[in-house]
This record gives structure tokens, C-alpha cells and sequence, in this order.
């Protein structure tokens, strides 16, 4: 048992007065006590905020934990909570590169990213930022470590390998200090089994130093399951009539060992070869008794990285042997094997046939019935004894799935029951999001509008209704027979300023999800578009562009015209006059310049209707190579590869230098010019091959700190060996998740999708930007669904799908996808911070300014945010008082002209209300009084969009959160003020 301790520093404990005038608040605004569960709980799988600051009644820290497993954002004592580290937590022969220094390979590690098997603890100290501010600083301070082993903490660094956590050192105790209020996720890493007991405080400091305070002193409890060392099979000591079931049961040594993974295998004598038993799954498998057949059973969990990949640790148990008499009858039967207690949206749902006895390359056809459909619907594709459902999603909440085992003439050899998929997301909205995508910035009479309601992430429903709100009217109607998810209509004077509202239903026309509205806007060009003069800005001087970096060129107006639209044209030296870029319609372009198209001659329009009103003077821009520094060589580990093999090539520099900036680059066979390896920054490569490769070159660049390239490798030519007869699947691959666009930041999420289905599961994701020469492979992407964070060089960029067979072979390739990056600011990662009507004490009303103060439940608003167009591309977070709720249930973008477009919730009640709107920081931008009247009759024909679930909900002092939030897209880890640190740390 190692007892560690460390002493206390000598923290002001209380709240002190702030500085500047700023008194404490009075009793009439102090927090209301939080609602702190104190009743024993046990907890092995989900989100989990171990040290999370809350404030007292008087506003001082209190040391809380926080989980999203039994509710949302639910506060518990740390006392009354066992957080059980499971055994599938082990990982052994760990990289040294990926454990801090002096850490053992061999470790219960929790990791950074979530792992859905296991908890995933943090930290948040956002809950104390109303009183001590965002800046204020904060030490979590762990004074004691009771328990078996050590207690390991760190995170990833800016470059990868391993960063520190601590102020000192990899273990606690010790104190973890942040400079800034944030929620952060960590690796954890325990060296033995047993139970921790961590011993902890807090200490909170405003940023300017006058607010203070020390929490209370909290224990934390975790109890690490050991790994099986052993496993056996009992069931089969008695001999049974032939055909009887027998039930087999596996056992773990030592019993308190947590691996859940079991396969089953079986043979029909010792001399005969050992197969899988499909669909057996658990710790028990009840077969009909058939003499002298034999039986073992592994169990695996945790990670094995000795053969460079992580690998399950596999346990397996001696056979036994079924003793019979007499001869076996034979019945087919076939049953889906059981499904989770219940799945959160945005998880995979795994569906595998048991078949009795077993049945070799059977068909089958799968069924499923939602609860809004009447019978089962036949799934595409789905032909094989398994099937997955990619993402469950509260819309398959009571759905059920049956299966049958049909003969080669189609007839039902074999039906199985009914199994009912429970979703239960606890209370959260549905994940997914509807957005109307092909708005323009303004019509004329006559043109015709063409939307296009998205769903991100993807769902089962593909019914929509759209809804119609006239300028004038109070409640949105219901547009007849519009049930696609594209909606054209001619654009009439009447429809100027109606707004939109695309919604998502079942497919008996109950709601489910719905669009923010959107705005048609007429303007037949009453009025004159200002002259202006178009200039172009650089980020450098024109003449001074070495390698390597990067041209951004920013078009200026001397008189703002309230235009958006761009066309850049570029002339190459020698050629005879200039030529449009594809894609660049923005008032930014970046572009890298190379040697050969030195004196390249650069101009932009701006466009008004298709017209040219203004065009810039061209500027020139020359470009430099910088001397070599250093000398590259690249070394490989091979000298050919098979098609599916990793390529490890590794570097020196000689002489070595500081630098540390590096880019791999490939060109293959037919292609004009070297493209990036996606994501490559290290000096060392991991390259997956595919048979495309073969003679492929690959160099290496190293780059200063401005990105000019000061060395570059010799070409290095990857030979790549063909072979393998396995035969290839017919099928077809395309990909579904595109969303119509994305901020740069925002994450693409995309699922090749296969029809039909096969049994093969190896993809490959390329990417080709917007002047790349071929297509260059996505790092990592090895599954059937890939997420890319978008940058702004993916403007334009094509993206495809590959699958490959286990000899690496091409089965199919999807037709490319196109990503279109939109302008304007990102939306916030996380969902809008909680506000309370005291933010709007002692501010005149003002800043906004509301399209009518008098709406009516249910209604759509406009609301002018600021002056003119100041905060145009902005995202806002808009909330009506007193009781709050977040309209929308989420961000909202100011539009071009300065508006946003909100609902009235439906249940509002007819009284006085105030509106507000607030920044991304969470500043106050305005507000204004409303006098909500209530609905007067139903719009249209069913339930209106207003009373529709949105992706956020009321929200009484605390965030409720987006479905992304507590589920996955909460597995993304951003950085508070969605940045990340130098350190590292990775925070939401």
C-alpha cells in the first residue's frame, strides 16, 4: 500500500470584497444552494467531472463531482461515489513515446479521449465563473494518495508525445493550476489494482487577486479491477440425453476481474478444427447436447501494443466435452442475440444472428419497424448473420429488428423473435439537427427559391414538412405536399421577409426535430450599391514570400457596400492574360507561392449580381527559396510492401538543428506535382500503402518558424507488391453525412456506406484540396466513417471512400464528395453558458432591436442585432426572460444584414417578457422589453414547429446542454475559448 501526501499551502480561504467599486452581491442575488446527491453510487462507464467548483449559498468553492451517466450534469458528493476503473482499462507494452517519463509500459489507463467502456474523468471550474470571473485562476490541489500504486496524469503536447498536467512532476499529489476557468479531460494512468483514495481541495482566485477562496476538503474514491489470469467452463460434467440443452458458463480468475468480451469456439471432436460459434457473445452459451463435441471460451478486453497497434488481451479457458448417447435431431432456429440494456444517440447498434445449429455462408433478410411505422421495413443491403446500425438515435427508441434464414429460391427457412431497441438519452434532445441550407443574400420578384434541409448527424427519418411565415403574420403554416427535403417555390412580393422553418417528422407526421428559420429577403434594387474603391491587402510584403508559407490577400472596400461575393483572377507568369480560381468567392484567398510562378500577377472583383462593380489594381507576387540549412535523409524499413502494410520511414538532419517543423509530402505515379500527407508533422512517417502507391514518391520538408522551407529530402519510391486471388464483393460505395457546409473548425463527419453489405471492413479516406494534384490519404482514417476537423484550405476540397479486401485488393470506390467552407466565424464548439435575467440589471434597454414588440406564442421575429451590419457572421445566443430559455436551443449567426431569426416558443406565456442577445464570450449585447401575446389559433393543419423538442430546452440556472454535448460530438475536446494551449491541455 503507498500512502503519499503533500502539504497545504497557505490559501486565503473565504471570498474577498472585489476591487475597483465592486461590492460583494447582496443576499437577494447570492447562488442558491446546489443540489448535491449524497446517496451511495457506483459508476464504471460515462462522462465524469471528478473535481468540479460549485458555489456555497455565500458564493464561496465547493469541491463537487459531476456526471452525465445518471442524468445531466448531476452533482454528487465525492464521498458517496465509487468510480470503478474496469479491467479493460489495462494496457500493456505501451510505446514509451506515449507515457510521461518513468511510468511503467503496463498501465490501468483512462485515456484522453473517451473510451465509452470506461469513465472518463475531468475537471470543470466553469461553475464559479460569476462570481470570480473567466480569468480567475485555479489550483486543484491533491494532498494525499492512499492505495496500491501510483497515480499517473498528463496530456498530449502541441506536436504529440506526452505534456504535464501538474505543476510538478507526473503524479499526484499534486496540484494541477489553471489560468483561466475551463473543463478539461486527461490521461490517467493507475500501476496497480486496488482502491485509491485521493485526498483534495480547491483554491479559486479572481483575476485581478481580491476574491479568493478555498474549498472544502474532498475524498475521491477509485477502486481499479484486476485482469483475468485464468478462465474456466463448467456445464459439461454430466453426461445428457442427446439434443438436451446444456448451458456452459465461463468464469474469470480472480472473480472481481471486469473483461465482458467473450467468444465462444467449438469443434466436433478433439481431433477436428476449432470454429467460431457466432453470435455468442456472453459469459454463457446454451447449446443442444451432440456427443463428443467440444467447447472453450476466451475473454478479452484492455489493449496489447506489442505488435505496434492496440490488440484486445485475450484469456481462454481449457475445452470441455459434451457426453451424450444415442442420435442428435436437428431443428433450425435462428435468434438475434441480445441487445444493451439501452443505447445514447450517436452509438453503434450491433446486431448478430445466433443460428442453431450453425449455419455456414447463410442468407438472411433484416427487418426493422419503427414505432411510426406499420409493418417491418426490409433493410437494404443487409444480407449477411450480422448487421449494424451505425448511429442510434431517439427516433429508433421501441423500434424492433427481425431477422430470417431464407433458401436459395427466397423462402423463410428460419424466423427469429423480435428484439426491441431501447435509446434512452436521458432527457437530453435529440442529436441530431436540421439547418436550410441554399438561402440567398436576396431575391428578386420572380426568381425561384431553392432550399435544402440537411440533418447533421445523419438520421432514419427522411420525411420533412416546411412551414411558411408571412411578414405580418403570427405563426407559421404549414406548406401541402412539401414533404421532400427540398423545397422550390417562385419568390413573390408577398414572401418578402418570410421566414422558413424546415422540420424533420416520422413518417406518421409526428414532429421531431426542427430548422432555425431562415429569411427571404426581395430587394429589386430600389436603392443604389455605393462605388468603392477595391484594394488588395498581404499578409507580408508582396515581394516577400519565401517557400513554404502561405499568401492571404484580403479584398478591402474604401465605402462598405454590404457586398460579399468575390471573383479572384490570377495571371501566371508568361501567360497571356488572366484567369478566374475556381471556388474563390470570398473576400480572402490564400494560396502557397512556388519558384516557378514567381511574379504571379494577382486581382479581385467584387460582384453584384453576377456583375462586376468594382475590380482592384493587380499586385505581384515574387517568391524566394531560402538556403539549406541542414541535409534530410530519408531511411525506410522496407524496401517494398504489400498493399496494406504501414511504411515506416524515419529521418536525420545533418548537421541537426533546432528546427522541428516538418511536412511529408507524396506524388504518385501519373500525378504533375507532390501533395501533403494529410495530418503528417513529425519527422518520422507512418504511411499506409495501398496498391495505387506503387512508385509513388515521398519527400520530406523542414520549415522555420515563419514556414519557409529550409531543407527538403531526396525523393523516396515506394515499390509496392500486388497478389492475393480472395474475391472481391460486388458492391457500391458512396458516402452519407455531408453536411450543405462548414465553418472552419467545425468537424466534417462522413460514413461510407456499402450496398450491399459485405463482410469487408478495411477503407481508406483520400482527400485532394483545391490545387493539389491527386488525391493524398487521410492519417489514421482506417473505418467506415471519418471526422475532419475543416480548414480553410479544404475550401473546394474533394474527399472519397475506398474499401479494400484482406489482401488490401480495391473492392469499391466512392464517387467524391465536396466540402464547402462557409464564411464567417466558426460556431462555438460548446453550447451557449447560462444566463439569468440579472444580466440585464442596470443596462438601458437597447443594442437590439425586435421586428415586433408585441409577438404572439409561437411566432417568428426578427431581430436587428447592433447597428447596421456590426455584427454580421457573428454567432449569438439569444434568451428570453424571465424564466430562461435559450431560443433555439442553441447558436444563432447574425446574418449579412445584421439579423437573426428566432421563435417565440409556443408555450410562452401571454405576459411581458425581455429579450436579449448575447455574444460568443457570453457578453451582454442588448436587450429589449416584449409583450407576448398568446396564440390564437393552430398554424396549418397538425402541430406548428414551434412546439417542436429543439436541440437545447428551458434552462433554470443551469446549461442543459446540446445532445453533442452530453453523448459524443462531448467527446470532442476543445479548448476553452475553443483554442488550444501551447501546454497542450486539452479543455471544452
Amino acid at each position: 500500500m503507498l500512502t503519499s501526501t503533500r502539504l497545504r499551502g497557505g490559501a486565503l480561504v473565504g471570498v474577498l470584497a472585489l476591487a475597483g467599486g465592486l461590492a460583494l452581491p447582496t443576499a437577494a442575488f447570492a447562488a442558491e444552494a446546489p443540489d448535491v446527491k449524497d446517496d451511495p453510487i457506483h459508476l464504471d462507464t460515462g462522462h465524469i467531472d471528478a473535481f468540479n467548483l460549485v458555489l456555497n449559498e455565500d458564493d464561496t468553492a465547493r469541491l463537487v463531482l459531476k456526471e452525465d451517466v445518471t442524468g445531466s450534469h448531476v452533482l454528487r458528493t465525492p464521498e458517496s461515489v465509487t468510480l470503478a476503473v474496469k479491467s479493460q482499462a489495462f494496457s500493456t507494452n505501451l510505446p514509451s513515446a506515449g507515457v510521461p517519463e518513468g511510468a511503467p509500459t503496463e498501465l490501468y489507463h483512462l485515456p484522453l479521449t473517451q473510451d465509452h467502456e470506461l469513465i472518463w474523468p475531468g475537471w470543470d471550474s466553469q461553475s464559479v465563473g460569476s462570481v470570480y470571473g473567466s480569468q480567475a485562476k485555479v489550483d486543484i490541489d491533491v494532498t494525499a494518495v492512499d492505495g496500491p500504486g501510483e497515480v499517473f496524469l498528463w496530456t498530449t503536447g502541441q506536436w504529440g508525445g506526452v505534456a504535464p498536467l501538474l505543476t510538478e512532476g507526473w503524479t499526484f499529489p499534486g496540484t494541477i493550476h489553471q489560468d483561466f476557468l475551463a473543463h478539461v479531460h486527461a490521461n490517467w494512468g493507475f500501476t496497480q489494482p486496488g482502491t485509491y483514495t485521493l485526498t483534495a481541495h480547491a483554491d479559486v482566485t479572481s483575476a485581478d487577486g481580491t476574491q479568493t477562496s478555498t474549498s472544502n476538503e474532498a475524498t475521491y474514491t477509485f477502486v481499479v479491477a484486476p485482469v483475468p489470469t485464468a478462465l474456466s467452463v463448467s456445464g459439461a460434467e454430466d453426461e445428457v440425453a442427446p439434443g438436451a440443452e446444456v448451458t456452459l458458463t465461463a468464469a474469470s480468475s480472480p472473480a472481481e476481474s471486469t473483461f465482458s468480451t467473450y467468444a465462444w469456439q467449438t469443434r466436433a471432436s478433439a481431433e477436428a478444427e476449432w470454429t467460431t460459434v457466432d453470435g455468442a457473445a456472453t459469459s454463457t452459451l446454451t447449446v443442444d447436447a451432440v456427443a463428443g463435441a467440444q467447447y472453450r471460451a476466451t475473454v478479452s478486453g484492455g489493449k496489447d501494443y506489442a505488435s505496434g497497434s492496440a490488440q484486445p488481451i485475450v484469456v481462454e479457458s481449457d475445452p470441455v466435452t459434451i457426453s451424450t448417447t444415442g442420435e442428435d435431431p436437428v431443428e433450425q432456429t435462428i435468434s438475434i442475440a441480445p441487445l444493451a440494456d439501452h443505447y445514447h444517440s450517436g452509438s453503434p447498434i450491433d446486431l448478430q444472428i445466433v443460428a442453431g445449429p450453425a449455419v455456414e455462408d447463410g442468407a438472411y433478410r433484416w427487418y426493422l419497424q419503427r414505432v411510426d411505422q406499420d409493418q417491418p421495413v426490409l433493410i437494404d443491403g443487409a444480407t449477411g448473420d450480422s448487421h449494424r446500425i451505425p448511429a442510434a438515435e431517439q427516433a429508433l427508441n421501441g423500434a424492433t429488428v427481425t431477422a430470417q434464414l431464407v433458401g436459395e429460391d427466397g423462402t423463410a427457412l428460419a424466423t427469429s423473435e423480435a428484439v426491441t431497441i431501447e435509446v434512452d438519452d436521458h432527457g437530453a434532445a435529440p442529436l441530431q439537427k436540421v439547418s436550410v441550407g441554399g438561402i440567398a443574400d436576396h431575391y428578386h420578384t420572380g426568381d425561384t427559391a431553392t432550399l435544402t434541409a440537411s440533418v447533421t448527424p445523419t438520421s432514419v427519418l427522411s420525411r420533412f414538412e416546411w412551414y411558411v411565415q408571412k411578414e405580418g403574420e403570427t405563426a407559421p403554416v404549414l406548406v401541402e405536399g412539401e414533404n421532400d427535403a427540398t423545397y422550390s417555390f417562385s419568390v413573390t412580393e408577398d414572401l418578402a421577409g418570410a421566414a422558413v422553418i424546415a422540420t424533420l417528422t416520422y413518417d406518421n407526421g409526428n414532429s421531431y426535430v426542427e430548422s432555425a428559420p431562415v429569411i427571404v429577403k426581395l430587394d429589386d434594387h430600389g436603392h443604389e450599391v455605393p462605388d468603392t474603391d477595391l484594394t488588395i491587402s498581404t499578409n507580408r510584403d508582396a515581394d516577400d514570400y519565401w517557400v513554404g508559407q502561405t499568401a492571404t490577400l484580403t479584398a478591402e472596400q474604401s465605402t462598405p457596400t454590404g457586398l460579399t461575393e468575390h471573383q479572384w483572377l490570377v495571371k501566371l507568369p508568361g501567360a497571356d492574360g488572366f484567369a478566374a480560381v475556381d471556388g474563390q468567392t470570398a473576400a480572402e484567398y490564400s494560396f502557397k507561392p512556388t519558384l516557378p510562378n514567381s511574379g504571379v500577377q494577382v486581382k479581385v472583383q467584387l460582384l453584384h449580381d453576377g456583375e462586376v462593380h468594382a475590380e482592384s489594381a493587380p499586385i505581384t507576387i515574387t517568391t524566394q527559396q531560402r538556403e539549406p540549412v541542414t541535409t534530410l535523409t530519408v531511411t525506410a524499413d522496407k524496401e517494398s510492401y504489400a498493399a496494406g502494410e504501414t511504411a515506416q520511414l524515419t529521418s536525420t538532419q545533418n548537421p541537426q538543428t533546432d528546427e522541428s517543423h516538418y511536412h511529408w509530402y507524396v506524388k504518385r505515379t501519373g500525378a504533375s506535382d507532390f501533395v501533403w500527407v494529410d495530418q503528417s508533422r513529425d519527422k518520422d512517417l507512418a504511411y499506409p500503402v495501398t496498391a495505387e502507391d506503387d512508385g509513388a514518391q515521398l519527400v520530406l520538408r523542414l520549415f522555420d518558424d515563419t514556414h519557409a522551407m529550409i531543407a527538403e529530402s531526396e525523393p523516396h519510391t515506394l515499390a509496392v507488391a500486388t497478389g492475393g486471388t480472395h474475391p472481391q464483393p460486388i458492391t457500391e460505395l458512396s458516402i452519407d453525412g455531408l453536411a450543405a457546409g462548414y465553418h472552419v473548425g467545425e468537424t466534417a463527419t462522413l460514413t461510407a456506406v456499402q450496398n450491399p453489405a459485405t463482410d469487408e471492413d478495411h477503407y481508406h479516406w483520400f482527400i485532394q484540396r483545391s490545387g493539389d494534384a491527386d488525391f493524398s490519404v487521410i492519417s489514421g482514417a482506417g473505418e467506415a466513417t471519418l471526422t475532419h476537423e475543416v480548414a480553410e484550405a479544404d475550401a473546394g476540397a474533394q474527399i472519397v471512400a475506398k474499401l479494400y479486401d484482406h489482401d488490401h485488393t480495391l473492392v469499391a470506390e466512392s464517387a467524391p464528395v465536396t466540402l464547402t467552407v462557409l464564411p464567417g466565424d466558426p460556431k462555438p464548439a460548446t453550447a451557449p453558458s447560462a444566463q439569468t435575467e440579472d444580466a440585464l440589471d442596470g443596462v438601458d434597454e437597447g443594442g437590439i432591436t425586435a421586428s415586433t414588440t408585441t409577438p404572439t406564442a409561437g411566432q417568428v421575429i426578427t431581430v436587428q442585432v447592433g447597428e447596421g451590419a456590426e455584427h454580421a457572421g457573428e454567432w449569438v445566443a439569444a434568451w428570453l426572460f424571465s424564466d430562461p430559455v435559450l431560443l433555439g436551443g442553441d447558436w444563432v449567426q447574425v446574418g449579412a444584414d445584421g439579423t437573426i431569426a428566432v421563435t417565440i416558443p409556443a408555450d410562452t406565456t401571454a405576459e411581458a417578457h425581455r429579450l436579449a442577445v448575447f455574444d460568443a464570450d457570453g457578453q451582454l449585447i442588448g436587450w429589449q422589453q416584449l409583450q407576448v401575446a398568446a396564440a390564437t389559433s393552430d398554424p396549418g393543419t397538425g402541430a406548428g414547429p414551434a412546439g417542436l423538442p429543439s436541440t437545447g430546452g428551458e434552462i433554470n440556472g443551469i446549461v442543459l446542454g446540446t445532445a453533442g454535448m452530453l453523448l459524443v460530438a462531448g467527446m470532442i475536446l476543445l479548448l476553452a475559448r475553443r483554442r488550444r494551449g501551447a501546454d497542450g491541455i486539452v479543455s471544452e
